[in-house]
């Protein structure tokens, strides 16, 4: 896979797609099963000319950089504000729910994902099918961290009922 130019001013890039390999797999295959022997290319290159993907990839690896500074940022702030708190139980409650808010924006926005690069294209099927793919593999890809930020949320919320009940047993 290529991203590059291709000459077009308009944009940043256009994405190309070299099938060589699923092509001579192909061809591999049914020249087996027929008993003859198929010449396949050495490039089949498909280009998607999306101007959609061109702008979308660029962004999309500037921002998977950011993730793990982000979690950092998020921890050390939860931390502080835990820390900071007069009532640390409500506080940690209400951080837990605020990250299960966070992590079904997330659930949500990654259905969205693969719906856009499902629709992203009408031509040519390849291009369309390969959305779809790269929708459904984006989205299993985020499906681990979005059910941990869910158990994450559960057992933050969790501890702050626990601070809460073992505060009320300390006071009466």
């Amino acid at each position: 896979m290529t991203f590059a130019a291709a000459g077009n001013k308009e944009i940043q890039g256009d994405l190309q797609l070299d099938i060589a390999p699923l092509v001579a797999l192909i061809a591999t295959k049914v020249g087996n099963t027929a008993g003859v022997e198929l010449a396949t290319p050495k490039d089949v290159v498909v280009a998607l000319e999306q101007p959609e993907v061109a702008r979308l990839l660029p962004a999309a690896s500037t921002l998977g950089g950011w993730g793990i500074w982000l979690v950092v940022l998020a921890v050390g702030l939860l931390a502080g504000g835990i820390y900071a708190a007069q009532r640390r139980s409500l506080a940690l409650i209400l951080a837990g729910a605020g990250l299960a808010v966070v992590a079904l924006i997330w659930l949500f926005a990654s259905g969205i994902v693969a719906s856009v690069l499902k629709n992203m294209t009408s031509r040519p099927e390849a291009a369309k099918q390969f959305g779809v793919e790269l929708g459904a593999l984006a989205q299993s890809s985020w499906q681990g961290g979005i059910t941990a930020s869910f158990a994450f949320a559960a057992v933050v919320v969790l501890a702050g009922v626990g601070a809460l009940i073992v505060k009320r047993r300390h006071t009466t």
